[in-house]
């Protein structure tokens, strides 16, 4: 697990969100309560399943469809940990674009 600061490049200053990379899906229920224990505005879990990246988004009440900020964090622990150049988010909610 990760916190970024999105949107600057000092610690506490920016748009914050919890980055969690998992093996697999865990329930719902269980995803949320992560949510609520990192305590940011919105967690982004991720799986890396057959060389494709897929995300989920979590604030502390409920899954979103969508979260710029929390794509650009999950982003970037994804392109360090897997020392990748770009990757392609792909949610249940569609596609969301490339981070280089």
């Amino acid at each position: 697990m990760t916190i970024y600061d999105v949107f600057t490049g000092e610690s506490a200053l920016g748009n914050p969100c919890g980055v969690v990379v998992l093996d697999e899906w865990l329930s719902d229920n269980a995803l949320l309560q992560w949510a609520r224990k990192i305590a940011q505005p919105v967690t982004s879990f991720v799986i890396e399943s057959n060389g494709e990246f897929h995300i989920r988004w979590f604030s502390l009440e409920r899954e979103i469809s969508l979260c710029g900020h929390g794509s650009l964090g999950a982003g970037a622990a994804i392109l360090i940990k897997y020392a990748l150049n770009e990757i392609t988010f792909k949610s249940q909610y569609g596609g969301y674009g490339e981070h280089t």
